[in-house]
């Protein structure tokens, strides 16, 4: 599966919150299948849709600035969907999550926090090298040779 190297950024209010690298260890993201059937509001029993995955990351960072921190909670404290790019450098994977965990981290003295999130919206399409190859051609430049 094709991620990207750059930090993870949430989109929240029109405001890009840029956060740092995490620690070493400290991000561990995956696709969960959606295997289990649900109830819809009819009551009616639907089979999963074996296309179907959803988006879950955890984070920890060893340094955020108290604005960062503050920001976070703030999102997590009002339940707001918000938008995340899971690698800055491929803002084209990005989801509309929900954060179901902010806190201080155990780990680290100071300025610390773990984040875990999750997606608002099943994910139709796993990020790979060959469904995503358009995303970095628009800088490319073609070459003709002759006419």
């Amino acid at each position: 599966m094709f991620n990207g190297t750059g930090v993870p950024a949430i989109v929240y209010k029109g405001e890009i919150i840029e956060l740092p690298r995490p620690k070493a260890d400290g991000r561990e993201s995956n696709y969960e299948a959606l295997n289990d059937p649900y109830e819809n509001l009819d009551g009616e029993l639907v089979p999963p849709d074996p296309r179907e995955w959803r988006f879950e990351a955890e984070y920890e960072f060893a340094n955020l600035s108290s604005s960062v921190i503050d920001k976070l909670t703030e999102i997590y404290n009002r339940t707001a969907a918000v938008k995340f790019v899971p690698h800055i450098d491929v803002p084209q994977i990005a989801y509309v999550v929900l954060i179901e965990d902010a806190k201080p981290s155990d780990q680290v003295y100071k300025d610390g926090f773990k984040l875990k999130i999750r997606s608002q919206k099943p994910v139709k399409k796993l990020p790979t090298i060959d469904n995503m190859i358009s995303c970095f051609r628009f800088n490319h430049v073609i070459v003709h040779n002759g006419g």
